[in-house]
């Protein structure tokens, strides 16, 4: 049974909508909205997306830029790959010259991140976007900084010894700097590409010490009647490696640069000899690649 209160309230609203005293004038047209100039879209950054467009963003982008002024949009893609990736994937045509730097067409571009998105030992490590103007420097970091104890220096005071280290820190991670020179007609740019790639090996590494007398010494000096720091005499060791490079950049097409192993891997090992368990370290004798992969594309200002 339905309350009483509700067919008196859909009552009223039958009769209001039917009667004609309060009938509705038909709606205005809205008058049309200003022309604003559009922001360039957001990119797409779904899960499993390696490479992406840029072109749809340089005509809004043009309306944004002073007329005749000259800019890009360049993205970076670092893919840590196998070893034998680029020869499997086709990138290394002659394995007697293997060169580590390709130029892609669009085409070739979609194959290759077919390739990557199938193999799941890739893995994309940092998927950084520049928006510059001509000979204008992007930089990007991402990582993490580190405590790096620095030689230490034993003196002589008040007739004790003292010992003194200088603690510093060292970014581990990717860092980049870009900076594109534009073609006048924007078809194409070169661009300038410094990139480090730095990693904590998780081997830690004497600290060399600097006696009272001057002498350096390289022998580890135990600390543990001085002063405590990290694990008495060792500090983080950080691997890097260093690429700087020119990159002729056809506006919509990719390039490829490759070149960088990185360290191997260690893993835990098990294995039975005669009825008794072995432990031990297999080290991966074949590291991994870094491969960067850039994108650019140009374009001139249309803004009054």
């Amino acid at each position: 049974m339905k309350h009483p209160f509700v067919r008196l309230t859909a009552a009223l609203t039958a009769a209001f909508v039917s009667c004609p005293a309060f009938a509705a004038d038909p709606p205005k047209p809205l008058p049309p909205a200003p022309a604003i100039a559009p922001n360039p879209p957001v990119l797409p950054t779904a899960p499993g997306t390696v490479l992406l467009s840029l072109e749809d963003r340089v005509t809004a982008a043009a309306l944004c830029t002073t007329a005749g002024e000259r800019f890009a949009f360049v993205q970076a893609v670092f893919v840590q790959v196998p070893h034998d990736f680029a020869e499997t994937a086709g990138l290394i045509v002659d394995p007697k010259k293997p060169a580590r730097r390709w130029a892609l067409s669009k085409r070739e571009a979609k194959l290759l991140s077919s390739l990557l998105l199938a193999d799941k030992r890739c893995n994309v490590l940092s998927r950084p976007q520049l928006s510059l103007t001509d000979d204008q420097t992007g930089f990007f970091q991402i990582g993490q900084n580190y405590e790096v104890l620095g030689p230490l220096t034993v003196t002589e005071e008040k007739g004790e010894k003292v010992v003194k280290g200088k603690v510093t820190y060292q970014p581990a991670g990717i860092t980049m700097r870009m900076t594109p020179k534009i073609a006048a007609d924007a078809s194409s740019m070169i661009v300038k590409a410094e990139i480090q790639y730095s990693c904590v090996t998780g081997k830690p590494v004497a600290v060399p010490t600097v006696k009272a007398d001057g002498t350096r010494s390289d022998e580890p000096l135990t600390l543990a009647s001085y002063v405590h720091l990290n694990n008495g005499d060792v500090t983080t060791a950080i691997e890097s490696h260093a690429l700087e490079t020119n990159l002729h950049i056809v506006s919509g097409e990719t390039v490829v640069i490759g070149g960088i192993m990185l360290r191997g891997q260690e893993t835990q090992v098990e294995m039975q000899v005669g009825g008794v368990k072995l432990r031990g370290k297999d080290v991966n004798a074949k590291p991994d690649e870094l491969l960067l992969i850039v994108q650019g594309v140009t374009g001139l200002g249309t803004k009054k």
